[in-house]
C-alpha cells in the first residue's frame, strides 16, 4: 500500500468540524451549569406580587409571614433540599441553616431583604431565579442563626407531617385563603418576651414628666415616659445642639441626671435604648442600633474577634439572646463579628475574652484486666464496705454492671495486681494513657479485628441480580469511651461507656456474624487522681463443636454413628480501672501509651 499524502488545507478541512463541536460545547456548558433548579414560570404566564413580610414572636417560636396579593404557587422539595434525607442511619431528618425555596409566580414589590432578628431567625432574602422569564419567580432563603430540622410542609399539592422532631425545627404551611406563606421556627431556648408597645390611650395614662434645662453651666436632666422625639427636641432647645432622631426610633425614655453633660446624656440615651448617634453636618442623628436598620444614618462598627480555645458557634450560644442580631460566628477563621454601636463592640469583645480561656487539660488511664472472677479484683484492690465501695455490687454473677471508686491507687495496690496476674487468674489485657481536651470523648479497644467474608445480592450491578461477595470489618472485644469534664477545682465528672462485642455465630448462607454485644453508659464524679473500676462485663458465650473420624464421619446414612456434637462454653470478665488527672502549667503528658501485648489503644 502506498503512503497517503495530505496538504495543509485537507488538514485545515479535517479539523473544522472538531473545532465548531468543541466550540458548541464550550458554549452549552455555562449555559447548563447555570439552569435552576426547580420550575420557572411560562413566558406570558400570570403572576403574583410579595406585598409584605410580617413576624411575629411567639412564646416557643418566631414566625414569618409572606403575604401574596393572589393565590401563589410555591416549589420546595425536602428530598431535593435535603431537608430530609434517607440515607442517614438513625433518622431520616438532616438540619440546615438556610431554609430555601421558591415561589414560581410571584415578583417582590416589598423589597429584597427582611430583617428578623428574632432567634432562631435571622432574616430572609428574596432573589429572582437565573433564567427567569419577565423577571417572574423567587427563590426565597430564611437565614438561621443556628441549624434546625425539618418538621414539615403543607401546602395544597404537597403533606409533609405527621413526625415528631425536637427544636429547633421549622414547618412550612399555607395560610387558609392561599394568600399567605408560613414559615415557623421553634426556638430551643428561653427567647425574649414579646414586645408590645402601648397604644396612645394607655400612654396617655402614664405618669409623664419632661424638664430639660441648663443649670449653672451644667445639663439637668428630669424625664419620666417622654417620647424620644419630644425628648430630643426638649434636649436640642436647652442646648442649643441640632438633633434629630429617625422616624423607626420609637421609644417612652426615662432619664434622670442632674448635673452633666450632652455627650453623658446622649450615652446614656444609647446604652438603655439600644440607640446609636452620629454627627451628620450640623445634626446630631439618632437611630435604632441595628445592624440592618431601616435608615440611612445608622452609624455601626464592625469588629472581628479571633477566638482561641472555643469555637465561635460556641461562643455565640454563651452570650443573650438579645445580641444575636449584632453578632454573627466567622466558622472558616473561628471568630465572631460584631456589627453594631461601639459601646456594644467594646461590651461583647469583653465578654468574650472572660469566656475565651482554655480548659483544663486532662489525662486519662486505662487498664483493662481479664478476670476468672470478681473476687480475684477484689483481693487485689480490697473492694469491701470498708474501704467506702459496695463489695454486694462487685458481684458480676448475676448479670449487672457496675463501678466503684478506689481512691488513688497505690503502689501496693498495683504490686497486688501484678500478684494475682502472675497466678494466672488475671490477665493484663491493657494499659493505654491518653492526653485529651476537657470535654473530649478518649476511646480504648482491647481486642481484634476481624475480616470476614460475606455474600450478599448485588441488585444494582448491570443485567439481572447475582450474587456477589465483600468483606467486613468487626470489631472482637472490649470499647471504652471516657468524657471527663472539670471545672478546674479538682473534681472530675466523667461519662463512661464500655461495651464487650462478641461473635457467637455465622450465618450458614450468608456468612453474615450473630454479633452478642453488652453496652453500659453512666456518669460518676470523683476527685483527680482516683480510680474508677468498672466490671460486670462478662459474657457466656456458646458455640458449637463437631468432632468426628475423617471419612467414616462424612458416609451417608451411618456417618452420625462417627459424628459428636458438643457446645464449647467460654466465660470471660473484663474490669476496667480508669483514672483522671489534670494536667498543670508546664507538664506534658504522653499523648498514647503503649499497649501490653494482645490490646490495641486508640
Amino acid at each position: 500500500m502506498g503512503a497517503r499524502s495530505t496538504t495543509p488545507q485537507h488538514q485545515a478541512a479535517t479539523r473544522l468540524p472538531r473545532v465548531l463541536l468543541l466550540l458548541a460545547l464550550l458554549c452549552a456548558c455555562p449555559l447548563a451549569l447555570a439552569q435552576p433548579v426547580g420550575p420557572l414560570a411560562r413566558t406570558g404566564s400570570a403572576f403574583v406580587n410579595l406585598v409584605s413580610v410580617r413576624t411575629m414572636r411567639l412564646s416557643n417560636a418566631t414566625r414569618v409571614e409572606m403575604r401574596f396579593d393572589g393565590t401563589f404557587e410555591l416549589w420546595a422539595d425536602p428530598v431535593e433540599r435535603k431537608w430530609v434525607d434517607f440515607s442517614l442511619p438513625d433518622e431520616p431528618f438532616a438540619q440546615t441553616q438556610a431554609i430555601s425555596f421558591r415561589v414560581v409566580n410571584a415578583r417582590s414589590q416589598a423589597g429584597a431583604f427582611f430583617d428578623v432578628s428574632s432567634y432562631p431567625v435571622s432574616h430572609v432574602e428574596v432573589s429572582v431565579p437565573v433564567g427567569a422569564t419577565e423577571g417572574i419567580g423567587l427563590d426565597v432563603t430564611v437565614q438561621l442563626y443556628v441549624p434546625a430540622t425539618f418538621g414539615g410542609l403543607t401546602v395544597e399539592r404537597q403533606d409533609w407531617s405527621g413526625w415528631h422532631v425536637h427544636p429547633p425545627a421549622f414547618y412550612i404551611q399555607e395560610s387558609q385563603d392561599r394568600r399567605g406563606l408560613i414559615i415557623t421556627v421553634t426556638s430551643d431556648r428561653q427567647g425574649e418576651p414579646p414586645l408590645v408597645r402601648k397604644s396612645e390611650a394607655d400612654a396617655a395614662k402614664l405618669r409623664r414628666k419632661l424638664d430639660i434645662r441648663m443649670v449653672g453651666g451644667m445639663l439637668s436632666v428630669d424625664a419620666v415616659n417622654a417620647d424620644l422625639h419630644s425628648f430630643s427636641e426638649a434636649l436640642a432647645a436647652a442646648t442649643g445642639q441640632q438633633i434629630t432622631v429617625d422616624d423607626d426610633a420609637q421609644r417612652m425614655v426615662s432619664v434622670f441626671m442632674p448635673a452633666t453633660t450632652l455627650e453623658e446624656v446622649l450615652d446614656a440615651l444609647c446604652k438603655g435604648y439600644s440607640l446609636t448617634s452620629m454627627q451628620v453636618g450640623d445634626s446630631l442623628v439618632i437611630t435604632q442600633a441595628g445592624p440592618t436598620a431601616g435608615s440611612r444614618f445608622v452609624a455601626l462598627h464592625t469588629r472581628t474577634v479571633p477566638l482561641r480555645y472555643i469555637r465561635a458557634e460556641a461562643a455565640v450560644d454563651l452570650l443573650p439572646v438579645f445580641l444575636r442580631r449584632f453578632i454573627r460566628p466567622a466558622q472558616d477563621a473561628n471568630a465572631v463579628v460584631i456589627s453594631g454601636p461601639t459601646y456594644l463592640a467594646d461590651k461583647v469583645q469583653a465578654d468574650l475574652g472572660k469566656l475565651d480561656r482554655p480548659g483544663p487539660q486532662m489525662e486519662v488511664e486505662v487498664t483493662a484486666v481479664d478476670l476468672s472472677h470478681a473476687a480475684d479484683l477484689e483481693a487485689a484492690l480490697e473492694l469491701s464496705a470498708a474501704t467506702n465501695a459496695l463489695s454486694a455490687a462487685t458481684d458480676s454473677d448475676a448479670g449487672d454492671v457496675w463501678y466503684s471508686t478506689t481512691g488513688q491507687l497505690s503502689a501496693e495496690y498495683a504490686a497486688r495486681l501484678h500478684a494475682i496476674a502472675t497466678a494466672d487468674s488475671t490477665h493484663v489485657l491493657a494499659r493505654a494513657r491518653a492526653s485529651v481536651s476537657n470535654g473530649k470523648t478518649a476511646k480504648l479497644f482491647v481486642g481484634t479485628t476481624r475480616l470476614i467474608q460475606v455474600r450478599f445480592m448485588n441488585y444494582y450491578a448491570p443485567g439481572p441480580p447475582r450474587q456477589d461477595q465483600t468483606i467486613i470489618n468487626v470489631d472482637i472485644g472490649t470499647k471504652l469511651s471516657v468524657t471527663p469534664w472539670s471545672g478546674g477545682d479538682g473534681n472530675v465528672t466523667i461519662t463512661l461507656e464500655p461495651e464487650v462485642v462478641n461473635m457467637t455465630s455465622r450465618d450458614p448462607v450468608t456468612g453474615l456474624p450473630s454479633i452478642l454485644t453488652r453496652r453500659y453508659r453512666g456518669t460518676v464524679r470523683t476527685r483527680a487522681g482516683d480510680t474508677v473500676v468498672i466490671g460486670g462485663l462478662k459474657q457466656r458465650v456458646e458455640l458449637p463443636v463437631t468432632r468426628k473420624i475423617p471419612v467414616l464421619g462424612d458416609l451417608p446414612l451411618i456417618g452420625w454413628m462417627f459424628r459428636s456434637r458438643r457446645k464449647s462454653v467460654d466465660t470471660s470478665e473484663i474490669a476496667l480501672l480508669v483514672t483522671p488527672r489534670l494536667i498543670g502549667d508546664g507538664k506534658v503528658a504522653r499523648s498514647i501509651a503503649p499497649a501490653a501485648p494482645g490490646g490495641e489503644a486508640s
